[in-house]
């Protein structure tokens, strides 16, 4: 690599860094995030900068500034900060063996690595040094692999979206060649404008119903109206931390009525706020309390629950 290109990298770390502190204006955001959701590189590299920074806070290698702005801007959110929690234990765990020894021994058990080596070497420093090296290239694997993981499953996911596509442009080429074309068009016969009272209303006139996470009590319940579409924006407590989301609407009995898949966070500039917009037929709805999930996709298709929405149908 040559040095233009790592000051390149470096300059693209550093702004990673700055993005996970909350050092970037508004409009240094949205670009990264442009950019973060579409180089499937660029996120590969983020998730490594964010387990380094992580790892920095731990070792208390961070400088006092930059340690008021992860606890201010990172630890914000619980997914993070189990992450931190992981990494802190870890550390305890590395740093300081014979007091796992101890513990084990007071317990009247054997410590978990006593079967790798002999009793007798057990204390000595070089045995230590080996033993804490095994633990880091564990752990590196390990990361490694669940990143690899998550990474492949975006871009399968992305496969899977294209072939659909293309079978949907076979299947529109293949309806156009059905149509003879031997027949005759025939000539367009002028037609005077409909008066303002007979043109029909679209159907999506219907603003979105915004939806706030978090369980409230029926009067506090937002109330959609049942026409031809039913239109939903669902408020995020956080920056998003999936690339996709899926989501499950339920009738008060729990029942699964609709379900829909592949769903990307949306940023509104004007609130300052993250969303998932989402459409579901009012045809199979009925007046009553409904319940929307939020899942996050994962690899392997893992999904996991990020929040519970809930709202009123009524009648037009």
């Amino acid at each position: 690599m040559n040095t233009g290109e790592h000051s390149k990298d470096a300059q693209e770390d550093r702004d990673m860094v700055d993005y996970l502190l909350g050092n970037m204006s508004e409009e240094a955001e949205a670009r990264f995030e442009a950019r973060y959701f579409a180089d499937d590189d660029l996120f590969e590299r983020f998730l490594i900068v964010k387990e380094e920074l992580i790892d920095d806070y731990v070792q208390g290698r961070l400088s006092e500034s930059e340690q008021g702005q992860f606890e201010r801007r990172f630890l914000n959110s619980p997914q993070r900060r189990e992450q931190v929690d992981f990494a802190r234990a870890l550390k305890q765990k590395l740093s300081d063996p014979k007091a796992s020894v101890q513990a084990a021994a007071a317990s009247g058990r054997e410590p978990w690595f006593s079967s790798w080596f002999p009793r007798a070497l057990m204390w000595g420093r070089a045995t230590a040094v080996a033993l804490l090296l095994i633990i880091g290239l564990v752990w590196f694997v390990r990361e490694n692999r669940r990143l690899r993981a998550e990474l492949s499953a975006i871009r399968a996911e992305q496969s899977a979206q294209s072939e659909r596509e293309r079978e949907l442009q076979r299947q529109l080429a293949q309806l156009r060649a059905a149509v003879p074309s031997n027949i005759a068009t025939p000539s367009p016969t002028p037609v005077s404008a409909p008066s303002p009272l007979t043109s029909p209303v679209p159907i999506e006139t219907f603003p979105a119903i915004v939806l706030t996470p978090g369980l409230r009590t029926a009067q506090d319940l937002p109330k959609a109206t049942l026409a031809h579409r039913l239109p939903l924006r669902l408020l995020l407590d956080d920056k998003p931390e999936h690339r996709s989301y899926s989501v499950v609407l339920r009738s008060a009995d729990n029942r699964e009525i609709e379900r829909r898949s592949g769903l990307r966070a949306q940023y509104n500039r004007k609130d300052e706020s993250y969303y998932i917009a989402v459409g579901f037929s009012a045809a199979s709805l009925n007046e009553g309390e409904y319940s929307v999930t939020l899942f996050g996709d994962g690899s392997g298709g893992r999904q996991k629950e990020i929040e519970k929405y809930r709202f009123v149908a009524v009648k037009q």
